[in-house]
């Protein structure tokens, strides 16, 4: 396992040990062309509401040596590229009825889709 995939295991588990472990829920995959997508690198339902995780991660002894002005640009790089992901997350599932998840206490769900899901704004 990559250090990305740790570190979105590590969010995952960070935000089902807050005592949600049944509303978080692992990313899927979605076709799209002729690969997949991965659907957030999680996903935090309860009712009517939903958040997308995106989790972003910088090998340590990089982030160790960069200056304070290079720290600050890798963070809005990459923040500007987990909120890409999300709204092309949002929109998968907006458009999507059939893709199930399995929460963190494995309990499985299709989420609905579009205005009738916590996808709509």
């Amino acid at each position: 396992m990559g250090n990305g995939a740790r570190v979105e295991e590590y969010a995952r588990r960070l935000a089902a040990g807050l005592g949600v472990p049944d509303f978080v829920y692992r990313p899927a995959h979605a076709p799209r062309g002729s690969g997949t997508r991965e659907i957030g690198d999680g996903l935090v339902v309860a009712g009517g509401s939903g958040l997308i995780l995106q989790v972003k991660s910088r090998d340590p002894e990089a982030a160790a040596r960069a200056s304070p002005d290079r720290a600050v640009a890798w963070v809005r790089k990459h923040a500007q590229r987990a909120l890409e992901q999300a709204y092309g997350s949002r929109r998968t599932l907006y458009a999507d009825s059939s893709t199930r998840f399995v929460s963190m206490r494995g309990y499985e769900r299709t989420l609905p889709p579009g205005g009738n899901g916590p996808w709509s704004c």
